[in-house]
């Protein structure tokens, strides 16, 4: 829990001052002393951000049919590679609907490639990477 409230706390806009140590340190307690452990189970999820959208739009009550109780928040969205607007405004949403008001993140593995519409295929070679034996 701390390492994910620390990379969010740290990365701040480019320009923001950043906090002291103290400062991230009483912030990550507060806000893990304030999360149930349901709120904190759910951060460990991940949801296909998909079955919250209808016909590439946010549709709220979708879901909540899918996912069941939003104010519990969210962890990951997966397999949604949206465009900006609708990046935002799915963070916005689904922040809004939350109790912490801890936005999700958005991402996805694409270790067999990463498709859009009108998109090349770029696959993640990992057969390239290197092995103990290569050093």
């Amino acid at each position: 829990d701390r390492c994910v409230l620390l990379s969010l706390v740290t990365n701040l806009a480019p320009g923001a001052a950043q906090p002291n140590a103290a400062a991230i340190e009483d912030i990550v307690s507060h806000v893990l002393a304030d999360l149930s452990v349901s709120e904190k189970a759910r951060q460990l999820d991940i949801f296909r951000a998909a079955d919250m959208l209808s016909n590439g739009e946010i549709n709220i009550t979708k879901a909540a049919e899918q996912w069941g109780n939003l104010s519990l928040g969210f962890g990951v969205l997966h397999d949604v590679y949206p465009y900006p607007t609708l990046s935002n405004d799915i963070m916005k949403t689904l922040t809004e609907a939350t109790r912490s008001g801890i936005p999700p993140l958005i991402g996805g593995e694409a270790t067999h490639g990463l498709q859009m519409d009108d998109h090349t295929i770029f696959p993640c070679l990992l057969y390239t990477s290197p092995s103990p034996r290569d050093s």
